[in-house]
């Protein structure tokens, strides 16, 4: 008999080519607005609750659970995270993180909605620990995965705009937009090292030959993180908020821009800067004071990075920013969010006084909202709280807003 045939070893599975770039910009869809929920749901309970007694159950409102498609749509990204190996162990966590907290927003919302709460204060208590619980893990899984993903971000850069010169060219507006979204990294990041400010003006320089509108307002937002990195260059620490203001006004505009594909549009994406990096723990529970602020500024003073501070100022979380052109004016909506609340602020830029008037009074139909126009631009103030809009907070938010 013929002697066997030694075995032949499988071949080996092909290897999979990883975009790592399109992989880490589906995370910003977690970072962003699934974030901004959770933070929100947060403010909203701890306003009522003392970290050992729990809940004031004389003024308990129920958790707010995660807005359903924020969490779908991180969820659909994570899922399509799975290829990239270094995040892997920090992206499982933080999934399991969201799933617990998810779970326990659900639950807590419909013990309070059964009236559960007021009827039976040890269940209260027990509802207590495991919103503190699930909403620490999800702080800590949340901080682990940022910390990964900002280190493959940095160490991509390199890779990415080679990337963008290859399908772009390197001498294109495109080409300068992710050179300027790269040295605004570096300047947010050390905004006291001369070099990266230099970088960023240089990254500057040359995209202002842009044409398209979208990269025309990129280039402006650009200007803006520019004048603030120079001015926290000077000063220090005292001009950083305003640097984080005008990142984060850079990072929507950067949404904008045409990018050729949505692989493209994705790889460019990153988050926002949020106004503190953990969750607080519960404050011992106290009546909420609005914080103390300056007085505001006329509404022709006013731009998209003036309105986030002054939200900020106010005590209020900004949120999604969008950007629209109609016939006549640009409009910017910022809307916020603080414990137990929601507003927007839409400002109109208008090319003449003639449009601001025009769209002010067709505006100043629309039920429970505040207009005030000023020159050639309109402020649009709304609020809302226990989510029903009224006319009372929309009037207070823009007296907090334009009080002399």
């Amino acid at each position: 008999a013929p002697p066997p045939r030694p075995a032949v070893p499988p071949a080996p599975a092909p290897a999979v080519l990883v975009d790592e770039d399109f992989v880490l910009g589906l995370y910003v869809t977690c970072f962003d607005r699934l974030d901004a929920g959770v933070r929100a749901s947060w403010g909203a309970y701890v306003a009522f609750a003392d970290p050992g007694a729990g809940p004031d159950l004389t003024r308990a409102r129920a958790p707010t659970p995660l807005d359903a498609y924020a969490l779908a749509a991180c969820r659909e990204s994570l899922e399509a995270t799975r290829a990239l190996a270094v995040l892997a162990p920090s992206t499982r966590a933080y999934r399991e993180a969201i799933d617990q907290l998810a779970t326990t927003l659900d639950a807590a919302h419909e013990l309070y909605k059964l009236r559960t709460m007021a009827s039976d204060p040890a269940a209260a208590k027990r509802m207590h620990r495991e919103l503190q619980t699930a909403f620490g893990a999800y702080d800590a899984a949340d901080a682990a995965v940022r910390g990964v993903w900002l280190e493959r971000r940095r160490a991509r850069a390199p890779e990415r705009l080679a990337s963008v010169a290859r399908v772009h060219g390197a001498t294109g507006a495109r080409f300068a937009a992710e050179q300027i979204l790269i040295a605004a990294d570096v300047t947010l990041e050390e905004p006291l090292r001369g070099s990266a400010v230099l970088a960023l003006e240089e990254a500057v320089a040359v995209g202002g030959t842009a044409q398209e509108p979208a990269l025309v307002r990129f280039h402006q937002a650009a200007l803006a993180v520019l004048g603030a990195a120079q001015v926290v260059l000077t000063d220090g620490a005292p001009g950083r908020d305003r640097l984080v203001s005008t990142y984060n006004a850079l990072v929507d505009a950067a949404k904008d821009i045409p990018w050729t594909t949505v692989r493209d549009q994705r790889a460019s994406a990153r988050p926002r800067v949020r106004a503190s990096a953990r969750l607080s723990p519960p404050p011992l529970y106290k009546p909420i004071v609005p914080p103390a602020v300056a007085a505001g500024i006329s509404a022709a003073d006013y731009d998209e990075a003036a309105i986030r501070e002054r939200f900020t100022a106010l005590g209020w979380e900004v949120g999604d920013v969008t950007h629209e052109t109609f016939p006549g004016c640009v409009h910017v909506d910022v809307r916020a969010a603080r414990p137990g609340q929601g507003a927007s602020a839409r400002l109109l830029a208008c090319e003449s006084e003639r449009y601001a008037m025009s769209e002010a009074a067709r505006l100043a139909k629309m039920p429970n909202t505040v207009v005030r126009q000023a020159s050639m631009h309109v402020l649009v103030f709304s609020a809302w709280g226990g989510g029903l809009a009224s006319t009372a907070e929309a009037n207070e938010l823009a007296a907090a807003f334009l009080v002399r």
